[in-house]
C-alpha cells in the first residue's frame, strides 16, 4: 500500500466544477479543506458537494465567506472512495480559493 500526501489548490468559478477526483484503486482521506475569500471587498457564497456517481451530498451549501476571511469546510476527516468527486461553485469566479490536504491510499 502506498500513502501519498497531496495538496490541491483550486480557484472556484461561478459554474459547478469538479476540483478533485479520487483515483482508481485508491481511497482518499481529506484532512483539511479551506475556502478563502480573496476578493477582500465583499462576502462571497460558496457551495461544495461530494458526488459518488449515484448521488450527491452537500458539504457546504451557499455559505457566505466574509471579506478577509476563510472557512473550514470539513470538520474532522472526509473519506472518499475511488471515483468520488468533489465539486465547488461560488457566486463570483476567482473570488474564492480552495486549499485541500488529502492522503491518497492506494
Amino acid at each position: 500500500m502506498a500513502n501519498t500526501f497531496k495538496n490541491v489548490l483550486y480557484p472556484v468559478t461561478n459554474s459547478l466544477t469538479t476540483f478533485y477526483t479520487t483515483p482508481a484503486l485508491t481511497t482518499s482521506v481529506v484532512i483539511g479543506l479551506q475556502a478563502s475569500n480573496v476578493d477582500n471587498t465583499a462576502p462571497v457564497d460558496i457551495s461544495i458537494q461530494v458526488d459518488d456517481g449515484v448521488g450527491t451530498s452537500m458539504l457546504v451549501d451557499e455559505i457566505a465567506i466574509p471579506a478577509f476571511a476563510s472557512l473550514n469546510c470539513v470538520a474532522g476527516k472526509l473519506i472518499l472512495e475511488a471515483g468520488d468527486v468533489l465539486k465547488a461553485v461560488s457566486t463570483n469566479s476567482g473570488d474564492v480559493e480552495l486549499t485541500m490536504s488529502v492522503l491518497e491510499i492506494s
